[in-house]
């Protein structure tokens, strides 16, 4: 493990890139940036550069100029599995970039947010971000507690998962081909939805109208309402709220036979006794890429209880 710090006294941006190494990204109150990186290399340093205001770290030892072609050269003498970055309260912008490295955030509040990856998984447990950009390739995202105003997700197959999603003003946009949305809200919301599928199927209890292949909800004109477009190929779309939840409705009856895994735990988010996501977790936890900690919290998102939880980690995880 090697710790390196840096001076923030003008700096309000930060920029962090790795390629397969995971990212963990923690608020804190101190005025200075903290990065602790695991690696057994006597000499490694990052590569930090300062543009402005802006404070640039690439996790990876291969000197070059500039950013372009990301995730093609630039990292091929990387030796590190994982980063630990205390990110500084006063910091209004973070960018991150990776390949295949998960990120994990906590309680960061920022006015902008920016995550482009191509296969890692993103989790980020409470704050807030005045808008947000999320371009994921197949990775999955979730995010519990964390708030916006302004938000893009753009997945080719990655699944977005969004938990305890306090009711406000906002405008989300969803562009996927096969990956599924979840939102979940933490009271009933006064929603505008405009969903386009093509075979994707859509639940929720509030009520939908669907014209051709747009599935839409009409919100209270007279109170403050947020704005959900979604368009997708083939992905799932579910909405729904915490209070009152009841039993997802499709607009049209599905086919018999075709939804036996549903839990009828329906007072809690929904999961699959074995879904995707589930062996996802597991098998980053038997890899040692995410603590027992960070397991406990993806495997409670996805709706098992401590008992459940304590079978899964001792089927799947390692032995202690």
């Amino acid at each position: 493990m090697k710790s390196f710090t840096y001076e923030l006294e003008k700096i309000d941006s930060v920029s962090l890139y790795t390629a397969s190494a995971d990212l963990e990204i923690i608020s804190t109150k101190e005025n200075i940036l903290i990065a602790e990186v695991e690696t057994d290399e006597e000499d490694y340093e990052p590569v930090v550069e300062i543009r402005g205001s802006e404070l640039r770290i690439r996790f990876e030892k291969k000197e070059i100029k500039g950013f372009t072609g990301l995730f093609h050269n630039i990292f091929d003498n990387e030796r590190i599995e994982k980063a630990k970055v205390y990110l500084p309260e006063k910091i209004e912008r973070l960018k991150i970039g990776t390949a295949s490295g998960d990120i994990t955030i906590s309680g960061v509040y920022l006015s902008d947010l920016r995550i482009n990856a191509v296969s890692g998984d993103t989790s980020i447990f409470s704050g807030s971000a005045e808008t947000f950009r999320l371009d994921d390739v197949s990775g999955d995202c979730v995010l519990k507690d964390f708030n916006f105003r302004d938000a893009r997700f753009g997945t080719v197959s990655g699944d977005i998962r969004i938990v305890h999603l306090a009711p406000m003003s906002r405008d989300l946009t969803v562009s996927t081909v096969s990956g599924d949305l979840e939102v979940i809200y933490s009271q009933k919301p006064n929603v505008e939805v405009l969903l386009s599928t093509v075979s994707g199927d859509v639940f929720s209890k509030l009520p939908f109208v669907k014209e051709k292949k747009f599935y839409i909800i009409e919100a209270d004109p007279d109170k403050p309402r947020e704005r959900i477009t979604m368009n997708s190929v083939s992905g799932d779309v579910w909405i729904k709220a915490q209070e009152g939840f009841e039993m997802p409705k499709r607009v049209e009856p599905r086919q018999e036979n075709t939804f036996d895994d549903l839990k009828e735990e329906i007072s809690k988010p929904m999961y699959f006794e074995e879904d995707k996501e589930t062996e996802k977790t597991l098998k980053l936890f038997n890899d040692g890429k995410i603590t027992e900690e960070h397991a406990r919290q993806i495997l409670s998102l996805l709706g098992y209880n401590d008992e459940e939880i304590n079978e899964l980690l001792g089927k799947g995880g390692k032995e202690e």
